[in-house]
């Protein structure tokens, strides 16, 4: 029984669902089939043992056959079935004990009623859940999901008893599916443009669809309604794909910051990933002025809680507060930063990996080149991390003048265009190969005592948003610039 299914899935418990769950498989009204009792015992000689340790989740199989089956002989699978048996009652427990959909229970007795034509107290419930429903905290998904399965109970009633109001009703219910089903794809959508920023997805039929609805949006006054507002902008925001400023960001700030109430904590911090991934997508184009307000907003979602997911970070998240923290100079804020969550990066494989990867970066910023150096790993499977091991291997080799820069180069250029070329999104990968042709400019013979080439690039990269590392590029360009005039 080492590491059982049957133990993994009773370790998730706490104590006191741990009682319940007893109680449930010790009901004859639950456990009613001809092994009651060996559920019982199995389970009561399972919670007698240490099983949430995670260093003791084995039992003696032999002990427990001798306890479920006392002075019988062993019998290849009679255990196993007895096991499985119970894992199935568990499952059980599960599906009545965290039903917390109040909603749905009232619909279903409504649905009860209907069906045994007790018209009295269907509509009792009908109205019921109409006003739970009203009564609910957030105007999200849900409500519009709940709201349809309600409408089409009423439905279902006015096919056996058509009347007047039954004209009015399905209107309503139309109107309830339309906006329930434009804004699930809405949010589908929205989701798809966020993760096409690192994968290749096929998003445009998502687009297209979102794009044929957008007259129907606008003609029935859908926008009026919050959440559909919210995430049509969130829509908006993430396809524009012009080379400029994002001119729907402030609107969608706004426009979250109005109507965060109408959503649970887990749905505003998926909205405010959205602010921050255009926000990210700004830092590429801004001065170190509004760098350092960017900075701000992301130190703000930190304090709020908004980028924590059960108290940890993604590692997209911690990188882009990190440098941003580090271009900002705030060298020991990051640092405290990074060593605070170092043990709580959650959504990749190699952990510490990416913490050491952002500390190498801190320490290039501080012009730490040999302190950089030794945080380098490159043992990443994911090939964008491998990118940006890459990538910050060869700023160390800039910086130092290193005779391996123009190799590094190449194989770095190799690795773009044979890997990735079909794993990401060509722009992406665009955008770190034309970090390293600028490297390979200012490095240029011709180059090194030529103010005006140097003008010359420094122009082309300001103007030029796509490129990693903008504004470092920058930097370096304007301190060489510098000391030759």
């Amino acid at each position: 029984m080492n590491n059982s299914k049957l133990l993994e899935v009773i370790s998730v418990f706490t104590k006191d669902e741990l009682d319940r769950l007893y109680d449930f498989v010790r009901s004859p009204y639950f456990n009613n089939s001809f092994n009651a009792q060996r559920y019982d015992d199995l389970l009561g000689y399972i919670l007698s043992q240490p099983f949430n340790d995670p260093t003791a989740t084995s039992l003696n199989k032999a002990i427990v056959y001798s306890v479920i089956f006392p002075e019988e002989e062993v019998v290849k699978g009679k255990l196993e079935k007895i096991m499985s048996g119970l894992l199935n009652l568990i499952f059980d427990f599960i599906a009545i004990e965290f039903d917390s959909n109040y909603l749905q229970k009232e619909v279903r007795i409504a649905n009860l009623f209907r069906l045994r034509k007790n018209e009295k107290f269907f509509w009792s419930f009908i109205q019921k859940s109409r006003k739970t429903l009203e009564d609910s905290k957030f105007k999200d998904i849900k409500y519009f999901q709940n709201k349809v399965e309600i409408e089409e109970e009423v439905e279902a009633f006015f096919e056996i008893n058509n009347t007047r109001s039954d004209e009015l009703n399905i209107i309503s219910t139309l109107k309830t599916v339309d906006i329930y089903f434009i804004l699930k794809r809405l949010i589908y959508t929205v989701s798809m443009l966020g993760q096409n920023r690192h994968i290749k997805l096929d998003i445009e039929p998502a687009i297209k669809l979102i794009e044929q609805v957008s007259p129907l949006i606008k003609k029935e006054d859908y926008l009026n309604i919050p959440t559909l507002q919210v995430y049509f902008m969130a829509f908006q925001v993430l396809n524009f794909h012009e080379n400029s400023r994002n001119p729907y960001y402030q609107s969608y700030k706004e426009i979250l910051e109005k109507y965060k109430d109408h959503f649970s904590t887990s749905e505003i911090k998926s909205l405010q990933t959205i602010l921050r991934i255009i926000a990210t997508g700004h830092y590429s184009q801004i001065d170190k002025l509004e760098l350092r307000e960017l900075f701000e907003l992301f130190k703000s979602h930190l304090e709020e809680g908004y980028v924590y997911w059960d108290g940890n970070l993604y590692p997209g998240t911690l990188s882009i507060i990190a440098a941003m923290g580090s271009r900002c100079k705030e060298f020991d804020w990051v640092e405290n930063f990074l060593e605070e969550h170092r043990n709580k990066i959650i959504g990749a494989k190699n952990t510490e990996q990416i913490y050491r990867l952002n500390m190498s970066y801190l320490y290039i910023m501080k012009g730490e080149y040999d302190l950089a150096s030794s945080y380098l790993d490159d043992s990443f499977e994911d090939l964008y991390y491998k990118i940006l091991v890459r990538k910050l291997e060869i700023m160390i080799y800039f910086m130092t003048d290193s005779p391996l820069l123009e190799s590094r180069i190449e194989a770095f250029k190799i690795l773009l265009f044979r890997q990735a070329k079909s794993k990401m999104p060509e722009a992406k990968a665009n955008f770190f190969n034309y970090f390293v042709d600028v490297l390979r400019q200012i490095n240029h013979p011709k180059t090194l005592k030529n103010p005006k080439r140097l003008a010359k690039i420094l122009e082309k990269v300001i103007q030029n948003n796509d490129v990693a590392e903008r504004d470092w590029l920058i930097e370096i360009l304007e301190k060489r610039l510098e000391k030759l005039t």
